[in-house]
């Protein structure tokens, strides 16, 4: 494969760009993609390239596509490429219960065939992700990659300067931050951001199992914290489990063997034996939203802008409903010759925004609060619940579609259409 995106060097030199891409993690290359595949000049900088196919970058994540996040990689030409390495999440199972009495007679289940639709969502590896949006970009013409670190930036009339570490500098007309939780460009801009820590951490791993998933997704409601087991191709499930910190952080410290004597503790035998087969990675849990999504010349992508509880499995496909959203103002801009920085532009994506990551981030911090307890009134309220939307059809289409982020005001890309 051609790598001449990335192995490219640059003198130091200025640099010019229509738009500027901080973050090299899925949401900037999904935004990088999405907006190169419109003829729109892309600089994308990160502090350190992967380069796809030649690093062993695996992080322990596979993540839950929604059935919205998969029209957007069907209208960037990506789904015919990554769809043999998916599994189709045909049902989710979500029951509560302790160590002690076992799971709730209360549960919900879902099924695909209650949309009329082919699966839920679909399970796909970080590794694969990566290297599909790395190889679309490696083939435009109109995106550029450069590995290095921004140091500083400074706006002007029509523009923003970016300082970087090796003493380059770029002029673009706006810049797109995709750097995470810590954003480094909110804090440069001075944007304030709400923390709220769980005290809890995932452990991520994955296992092999002898008895077929049959495509179905579980989440067990623990007091200690959720447990989700996975579909993964290759009788293989993704586990995330989380924790108290502490309690996490002495398993993380066992051996394959004794630790999945803990897990099969929560984990049971309804797949028969298990073993686990990758790595082990420890991450804390909070939740994270910004004051604001904007600032002069800027806007906050993704987990730079808002971070959430993985609950319910729904941060990357939050940061892609952000990717569509201001790929298609800021291309419906360019169209119309407005300046792609101006407050009136930016000001669009977070009035569009806002309300719906305000929402999910409440939901999932609500939801961790109300299941990861032992309180007998709680888990009965929670059960009853439970076994309502069961029982509703209606109810439970709803959920699905809500999940499967079929509901509000959709971007063209998360309806399939090319920008």
């Amino acid at each position: 494969m051609d790598n001449h995106k990335f192995s490219e060097v640059f003198d130091p030199m200025q640099h010019s760009t229509e738009i500027l891409i901080i973050g090299g993690g899925l949401n900037g290359l999904a935004l990088s993609t999405a907006l190169g595949s419109a003829g729109l000049d892309i600089i994308l900088i990160d502090d350190h390239v992967f380069i796809p196919d030649t690093e062993d970058t695996f992080n322990g994540r596979a993540y839950a596509l929604a059935l919205a996040s998969q029209s957007l990689l069907k209208a960037l030409d990506l789904w015919a490429v990554i769809e043999p390495n998916t599994q189709p999440i045909l049902d989710i199972k979500v029951t509560d219960g302790t160590l002690e009495k076992g799971p709730s007679p209360f549960l919900m289940h879902f099924d695909h065939s209650e949309i009329n639709a082919e699966a839920l969502g679909y399970m796909i590896e970080d590794n694969t992700l990566r290297n599909a949006f790395y190889n679309q970009i490696n083939l435009s013409s109109n995106i550029k990659i450069i590995s290095n670190k921004v140091i500083s930036h400074s706006t002007h009339p029509g523009k923003v300067h970016i300082a970087l570490e090796n003493c380059d500098t770029i002029t673009a007309s706006v810049i797109l931050a995709c750097d995470g939780r810590l954003s480094s460009t909110a804090k440069r801009a001075g944007i304030s951001r709400r923390v709220k820590e769980y005290n809890q951490s995932a452990i991520v791993t994955t296992v092999t199992h002898e008895q077929p998933h049959m495509g179905i997704a579980h989440q067990y409601f623990m007091p200690s914290g959720p447990l989700a087991i996975l579909p993964l191709q290759q009788n293989r499930s993704s586990i995330v489990w989380a924790l108290p910190s502490e309690d996490a952080s002495k398993l993380s410290t066992l051996d394959d063997k004794n630790f999945s004597k803990e897990l099969r503790l929560v984990f049971g035998d309804f797949l028969g034996c298990f073993n686990i087969c990758s790595k082990r990675f420890t991450y804390p849990l909070n939740m994270t939203v910004v004051d604001n999504f904007t600032a002069d010349r800027l806007a906050l992508i993704g987990d730079a802008a808002h971070g959430i509880h993985p609950i319910a499995g729904q941060g990357l496909n939050l940061g892609l409903r952000d990717v569509a959203s201001i790929a298609e103002i800021l291309v419906d801009a360019y169209r119309r010759g407005e300046d792609l920085g101006a407050p009136y532009v930016l000001e669009r994506y977070e009035q569009w925004r806002l309300f719906d990551s305000t929402l999910l981030s409440t939901s999932t911090d609500l939801f961790n609060s109300l299941f990861s307890n032992n309180n007998s009134y709680l888990r009965l309220a929670r059960g009853l619940g439970m076994g309502i939307i069961n029982n509703s059809p209606f109810l439970k289409r709803g959920f699905i579609k809500e999940a499967a982020g079929l509901n509000g005001d959709l971007p063209r890309l998360l309806k399939g259409q090319p920008l």
